[in-house]
């Protein structure tokens, strides 16, 4: 992206370019076609181009894309979201049965801990029927999703994007300290709400 942090001083190129070429065109025609005249104008405009670019500040912006972008879909499957599993397990069905893209996805459980349950794969549907027909063995009596993102950056070793699925309430742990760390790391957290509005603070006593 090329940009400038004071684009209204490019404007004084117009006058610029004008003296330039004012003694130029003062020359007689059969005298200013030679060589060194026209590339002794060219190489002033040039010139005047850049020193004007200079004092806009002109930058020239690159941006790095990640072409790879291999997915984790984190589900969260601790007690308090009983009550919008099925609508998290449609959720998936819908997206894992459609899904029509070269890059894997993998599916990781979490409450108290994290489980690897389904694999990175190109095969989603496959994904899909893996959790599906996966015996959850998380503990559901806390939520955790700082571990359970950090767990993702491992697998996805510093390259993807992770999904969450939750109903937003945590026990333990920080998400967003957690969701900086993987951002620094060039991995993309999305989040997908499922829950009921107003969400009250939720506590865990030990």
């Amino acid at each position: 992206n090329l940009q400038f942090d004071n684009p209204w001083i490019m404007l004084l190129l117009i006058p610029a370019v004008a003296l330039a070429l004012w003694p130029y065109l003062k020359i007689k025609k059969h005298r200013r076609r030679t060589r060194n005249r026209v590339v002794s104008m060219v190489l002033h405009i040039v010139i005047l181009t850049l020193i004007t670019s200079v004092f806009a500040n002109f930058k020239v912006r690159m941006e790095d894309v990640l072409m790879k972008k291999d997915a984790i879909l984190l589900v969260d499957v601790s007690d308090s979201t009983t009550v919008t599993k099925d609508k998290i397990d449609d959720y998936l069905e819908d997206i894992l049965t459609t899904y029509d893209n070269p890059n894997k996805v993998g599916i990781v459980t979490f409450g108290n801990n994290s489980e690897y349950v389904a694999k990175l794969s190109s095969n989603a549907k496959s994904v899909y029927g893996t959790y599906k027909g996966y015996d959850v063995e998380n503990k559901t009596d806390a939520t955790n999703i700082e571990e359970a993102l950090l767990y993702c950056q491992s697998i996805l070793n510093n390259n993807g994007r992770v999904i969450i699925l939750t109903d937003g309430l945590e026990t333990d742990g920080d998400a967003l300290s957690a969701a900086s760390k993987l951002a620094a790391k060039k991995i993309q957290v999305d989040a997908v709400f499922f829950g009921n509005l107003p969400v009250e603070k939720e506590i865990q006593v030990n």
